[in-house]
C-alpha cells in the first residue's frame, strides 16, 4: 500500500515550511513583510502534494473502506478543533453585528461553522467509541466542506482590495485543502460509496496538516512577540488542532487499514426482516461458525458449503435479545455479526469481499423471503382442517 509512503515527504517538507515562516518572523533571511517566505512555504507543501499524488496513484491495493478503532488523541483534537471553530464563528457574527455589517453571507458562515463544530464533535465520539456511523450521517457531514468553501470565499473577499503582494497564500491553500479534506473525512466516517477516501486522508490530509502546523506555530510566535489577538489566534489554533487530528487519524490508518482483497462490505440492518435480522433468523439462514460453538457463537450457515468461517460475532450492548430454536422463547445474548478480527459496534453487518456473493444469496435475499416455519405448519393444519370439513360436507 504505497499511500503510506506519503509520510516520507511529510516530515522534512513540513519542517521546511515551518522553519521558513519562523525565520521570516524573526527577520532572519527574510524581511518581516517579504511575501517570498510565504510562497516558499506553500511551494514546499505543494511539492509534498505532488509527491503524494504519485504515491496514491500507484497504490492499487488500499481499500476505500476503513473501520474505525478507538483513538483517544484523534477524539481530543477533533473536539478542540470544534471548540475553536465554534468560538471563531460566534465571534465573526458578534463583530459583524457590532459593526452593523451583518450580511446573509456572514450568517451562513456562522451557521455552517456551528454545524461543522457539531460534526467534529460527532466524529470525536466516533473515534472515542471506535465506531463508524451509518451512511445517513453523510448528509450532515456535507456541512463541513460547505463551511470550508465559505471560509475560502470569505478570505478572497477580505483580500479583494489588497495587492497580491500582501495576500497570505498559506491561508488560502489551507482553506482550499480544508474544504476537500473535510468532504473526504465525512465519507470515511459514514462509510459512503465514493472514490477512495482512505487514500485521500494521505493525499489531502498531510498537506493540510503541514499548512495547519505552519499557521499554528506562526500564531504562537506572534503571541510571544506581540501578545494575544484572539480573533486571529483562535482561527490559527483551530487549524493547528485539525492538523494534529489529521496526524492522529493517519497514524491509525497507516497501522490498521485493509487492502482491497481484505475489503469489508457493509450491509445496513434495514436489509433484513425485522424479526429475522441477525438474531431470530431461522434454521438454514442463521449464521454461525462451522464448529457450532456455544455462548459467543450462536449462528449457523450450514448451506454455505464451507463459507461459514467468514462470519463471526462481536459484543454489542445494543442487542440483548435473541431467539432460540423454539421460535419465541427468548434468551439473553450480546451478539452482532461482523467480519473476522474486526472490533466494531455498528448497526451493520460487515462481510469480506470474496464472500459477498454467497452472503447476499444465502442470507440477505433469503431472509427477505423466508417465513416462520411454525406459522407455515399452523397454516398447513388450518388448510387440512378446511379440506376435511369440505369433504365431510360433501359426504353428508
Amino acid at each position: 500500500m504505497k499511500s503510506k509512503l506519503c509520510w516520507i515527504p511529510f516530515i522534512p517538507l513540513t519542517l521546511a515550511a515551518v522553519l521558513v515562516k519562523v525565520l521570516q518572523m524573526f527577520s532572519i533571511g527574510f524581511a518581516p513583510d517579504d511575501a517570498a517566505a510565504s510562497y516558499v512555504s506553500v511551494g514546499a507543501v505543494l511539492l509534498m502534494f505532488v509527491i503524494n499524488i504519485i504515491f496514491t496513484a500507484l497504490d492499487k491495493k488500499t481499500s476505500p473502506v476503513y473501520i474505525l478503532n478507538k483513538n483517544i488523541p484523534a477524539a481530543v483534537f477533533a473536539v478542540l478543533a470544534a471548540a475553536m471553530i465554534t468560538s471563531k464563528s460566534a465571534l465573526t457574527l458578534i463583530l459583524a453585528l457590532q459593526n452593523k455589517d451583518c450580511t446573509m453571507f456572514t450568517v451562513f458562515l456562522t451557521v455552517f461553522g456551528m454545524l461543522t463544530a457539531i460534526c467534529l464533535i460527532i466524529i470525536g465520539l466516533a473515534h472515542l467509541q471506535g465506531k463508524n456511523f451509518l451512511p445517513r450521517m453523510g448528509i450532515l457531514f456535507l456541512s463541513m466542506p460547505i463551511w470550508g468553501g465559505l471560509v475560502l470565499i470569505s478570505e478572497f473577499l477580505s483580500n479583494r482590495i489588497l495587492s497580491i503582494y500582501y495576500v497570505n497564500p498559506v491561508k488560502l491553500f489551507c482553506f482550499a485543502f480544508t474544504m476537500i479534506f473535510l468532504f473526504k473525512l465525512g465519507m470515511l466516517i459514514s462509510t459512503v460509496n465514493g472514490k477512495n477516501p482512505v487514500k485521500a486522508m494521505f493525499l489531502y490530509g498531510l498537506p493540510l496538516a503541514a499548512l495547519g502546523i505552519t499557521i499554528g506555530v506562526c500564531s504562537i510566535v506572534s503571541i510571544i512577540q506581540s501578545g494575544l489577538d484572539y480573533s486571529e489566534n483562535v482561527s490559527a489554533f483551530a487549524f493547528l488542532s485539525l492538523a494534529l487530528y489529521i496526524i492522529s487519524v493517519n497514524a491509525e490508518i497507516t497501522k490498521k487499514c485493509y487492502t482491497k482483497d481484505e475489503q469489508l462490505l457493509k450491509y445496513d440492518l434495514d436489509d433484513f426482516d425485522e424479526e429475522q435480522r441477525v438474531y431470530g433468523a431461522y434454521q438454514d439462514n442463521t449464521v454461525y461458525t462451522p464448529d457450532e460453538q456455544t455462548g459467543d457463537y450462536d449462528y449457523d450457515y450450514s448451506s454455505a458449503s464451507g463459507e461459514a468461517e467468514s462470519y463471526v460475532t462481536a459484543s454489542d450492548d445494543n442487542y440483548t435479545e435473541d431467539y432460540d430454536y423454539d421460535y419465541g422463547n427468548s434468551k439473553e445474548t450480546e451478539d452482532l455479526v461482523v467480519a473476522p478480527d474486526v472490533e466494531v459496534e455498528d448497526d451493520a453487518i460487515y462481510v469480506e469481499k470474496d464472500k459477498v456473493e454467497t452472503f447476499e444469496e444465502q442470507v440477505v435475499e433469503s431472509n427477505k423471503e423466508v417465513s416462520n416455519p411454525q406459522k407455515e405448519v399452523e397454516q398447513s393444519d388450518e388448510d387440512k382442517q378446511k379440506i376435511d370439513k369440505m369433504i365431510e360436507d360433501i359426504n353428508s
